[in-house]
């Protein structure tokens, strides 16, 4: 069953997406335990992609396992922070974004662009920086 969903994953996140989405608009006083659930989702999705790749290559014995340990400790704390990065900068850019418009349809729509865009480049900064901490 389990890999099953991880095979076919994007038909389970894009319903549980609009299902938490749905909840958040029709019952407002949930909105930050509804957000809470999604990073929660994304966060374990994220990590246990990085541990089944450690997993993979200790298998494969071409790490040990302490290795491992420090390499699933690294990544974790790398998306964590990147996680925490990308909030803090799509929350600012929204705000300076947004400041004009106000609390219209266009101005929704602007921050959630924006809030993307800035994610989108804190995730490829975040990418390009630990590739080359990889190498080194």
């Amino acid at each position: 069953m389990l890999k099953t969903i991880l095979t076919n994953w994007l038909i389970p996140a894009i319903v549980i997406t609009f299902v938490l989405l749905a909840a958040s608009l029709f019952v407002p006083g949930w909105a930050g335990i509804v957000a809470g659930v999604i990073l929660f989702l994304i966060l374990s999705v994220a990590i246990l992609s990085v541990v089944q790749n450690q997993m993979k290559m200790y298998r494969e014995k071409r790490i040990s396992r302490s290795q491992m340990a420090r390499n699933v400790l690294y990544d974790a704390v790398g998306i964590l922070l990147a996680m925490i990065f990308a909030s803090m900068i799509g929350r600012f850019a929204t705000e300076i974004a947004t400041q004009q418009i106000g609390q219209t349809l266009p101005g929704f729509v602007a921050g959630i662009v924006v809030s993307l865009l800035a994610g989108m480049s804190v995730g490829f900064l975040a990418k390009q920086i630990w590739s080359r901490l990889g190498k080194a």
